[in-house]
């Protein structure tokens, strides 16, 4: 293809205007940037935050639904009175020996006495078979019925039995 040229009114030949190609842009080079890094930082510390609010609305809810599936004429727990342990005579010449806590209730009060407690507790275990006791199923039969006599014994003031001490001999 020929020349052109524009002839300007001077006479003097002015040249065709080159076309310059634009240079490419900059391209971020992988790590080269301060803002590259930052980003998946910061994408994590969002993901654990979002992570540990979830979880302190789980708890709460599920605080909510035990405060309000509970009975609200439920009693409240009051404290933990420690029995001493007691030996008593079992069938085929075994013995056991059993130790407990009662959890009473808040109108319980302080100074529990614990005799009737070791009373119930041996009137309940003497007699039994050595094997029976080491049966899991019959042993928290017996604990329910322990707990219902001691309640009883105790005006509906104990709530539940924690066995300390339970060996067969």
């Amino acid at each position: 293809m020929p020349d052109r040229r524009i002839v300007g009114s001077a006479g003097a030949r002015i040249p065709r205007a080159s076309v310059q190609a634009q240079p490419p842009p900059p391209q971020e080079t992988r790590g080269g940037g301060r803002g590259v890094r930052i980003v998946p930082v910061l994408a994590g510390v969002l993901v654990v935050v979002a992570l540990a609010l979830a979880a302190a609305v789980f708890l709460l809810a599920r605080g909510d639904q035990a405060a309000q599936s509970g009975d609200p004429g439920a009693p409240a727990e009051g404290a933990v009175v420690a029995v001493e342990p007691v030996s008593v005579n079992l069938a085929d010449g075994h013995y056991l020996r059993v130790g407990f806590s009662m959890q009473m209730t808040a109108e319980a009060g302080d100074g529990v006495d614990t005799a009737r407690a070791q009373d119930t507790v041996i009137a309940l275990y003497s007699g039994r078979k050595a094997e029976d006791l080491a049966d899991g199923d019959q042993r928290e039969q017996l604990r329910g019925e322990l707990v219902r006599q001691l309640s009883e014994a105790y005006g509906g003031d104990v709530m539940e039995v924690y066995f300390t001490d339970f060996v067969t001999q």
